[in-house]
């Protein structure tokens, strides 16, 4: 039988966490975020991703437990003990069927086959081009305040012809939404021919100028569809005015500004688009 080379996607109930994954890199990162995301202890992680899972070679190992260093990751995590541990990367077809099953009964992640997974995405989103939204970024928003929002952002005042600059993101599928037809990777992204985040913001790594975030849930021809426009909103370091639109009910600005203006996370999803703004 040839090399199984299937790769996966990971997802905590509807938010993808990390995709395209090897069956060792999909383990870690689910031992990683799960780890993380529970606070434990050493003791607590070796008790709960336990030896017999992956067979012989063992799970988990702190750094003086090692004995051969290449059969674990070569990346680091950290107990909330302070201890620092790796991961088993020896996984071939039955353990890791172990620790699907594992996940299913111990953990309730959804994992997925990636070719599967774009498969649903194309069919979503086929007019546009997509880059993934980083997991990390906006965990708190939910799509029922509306699925598609439009950040409009200010250019760095060296940038003299271009004030303003958008960035479009569906919240369903997470992905960032390109302009349609469009040659130019700048404004293909950002629907303008120049971009940059004003100098100072930049050092700070952290996004200070006022924004305003429009959402909607149909989008065509690179704008919000008006029959279905929700709200737009008004930040400054949080939540500053209600510019049109009514909210969703019983949600104040500052719970969805806290969901998706958050200075770093701005700056983040910025800088993750200038990055990746190529590779179409």
């Amino acid at each position: 039988m040839g090399r199984d080379y299937t790769k996966y996607d990971f997802y905590n109930y509807e938010d993808l966490i990390a995709s395209n994954l090897s069956k060792r890199a999909l383990v870690f990162e689910v031992v990683k975020f799960f780890s993380n995301y529970m606070e434990y202890e050493m003791n607590e992680i070796k008790e709960f991703f336990i030896d017999d899972i992956q067979g012989s070679k063992g799970f988990i190992r702190t750094l003086d437990e090692v004995k051969d260093e290449k059969r674990f990751s070569s990346e680091k995590l950290v107990s909330a003990d302070g201890i620092e541990f790796v991961v088993s990367n020896q996984w071939g077809a039955s353990n890791f069927e172990s620790f699907l099953k594992f996940n299913d009964d111990q953990i309730g992640y959804k994992i997925i086959n990636s070719n599967t997974s774009n498969e649903n995405l194309s069919k979503s989103s086929p007019e546009y081009p997509i880059m993934e939204i980083p997991s990390q970024l906006f965990q708190n928003y939910n799509v029922e305040w509306g699925r598609y929002l439009v950040f409009y952002l200010e250019n760095s005042p060296n940038i003299e012809d271009y004030e303003k600059f958008e960035i479009t993101l569906d919240m369903e599928n997470r992905v960032v939404i390109g302009k349609k037809d469009e040659e130019d990777d700048c404004r293909c992204w950002f629907k303008t021919w120049e971009v940059m985040i004003y100098e100072p913001f930049q050092e700070k790594k952290s996004y200070d100028g006022m924004l305003r975030i429009s959402a909607g849930d149909k989008y065509e021809n690179a704008w919000l569809d008006h029959d279905s426009f929700r709200w737009q909103i008004i930040c400054h370091y949080g939540f500053d005015d209600l510019d049109d639109g009514d909210l969703p009910e019983g949600i104040s600005g500052e719970v969805i500004a806290e969901a998706i203006a958050k200075p770093q996370e701005i700056f983040q999803i910025y800088e993750h688009i200038q990055k990746n703004k190529s590779n179409r």
